[in-house]
């Protein structure tokens, strides 16, 4: 969650204890990066990692794998202007954002960085990214107020 001080925080559930630990700073005191939107986080069992995603105050996007090395910016992206969607779609990482252009783009941790999602949807909010029977759909409120569902 987005903390009151743009700080990002967590917590976890113990199955084996049943019961929630408190909630902790994600940044464990490496360096801070502050949100002005919602994370976006995701459990990649390749890595055995919680991928945490951000939009920083410079509208960047920023990744915490939760692994004690803290925030570094995505790789080849541009600017943003809402929080990112992540899913995972047979063990890829795919990250979803909306541009200045208010156009989505993709990025799978490939090696290719963003590409502009097809379809033609351009909004000014953030994509919701979901995963359904191994595909990816992405829903984005369109500048008329209409739901728009990418693949």
């Amino acid at each position: 969650m987005r903390g009151t001080d743009n700080v990002t925080y967590a917590k976890y559930y113990s199955g084996v204890n049943n019961i929630w630990s408190s909630w902790f700073d994600i940044s464990l005191n490496t360096n801070y990066v502050f949100t002005i939107s919602e994370p976006a986080a995701i459990w990649d069992t390749k890595s055995r990692l919680f991928w945490v995603f951000i939009r920083g105050t410079d509208n960047r996007i920023y990744l915490n794998k939760n692994n004690g090395t803290g925030w570094s910016e995505v790789q080849g992206g541009g600017l943003t202007v809402a929080g990112p969607s992540v899913v995972v779609e047979n063990g890829v990482v795919k990250l979803f954002m909306t541009g200045t252009n208010e156009g989505i783009w993709e990025n799978d941790f490939d090696g290719q960085g963003w590409v502009a999602v097809t379809g033609g949807a351009f909004t000014p909010s953030g994509p919701a990214a979901v995963d359904f029977f191994g595909g990816t759909a992405v829903y984005v409120r369109t500048e008329d107020g209409k739901i728009f569902e990418c693949f």
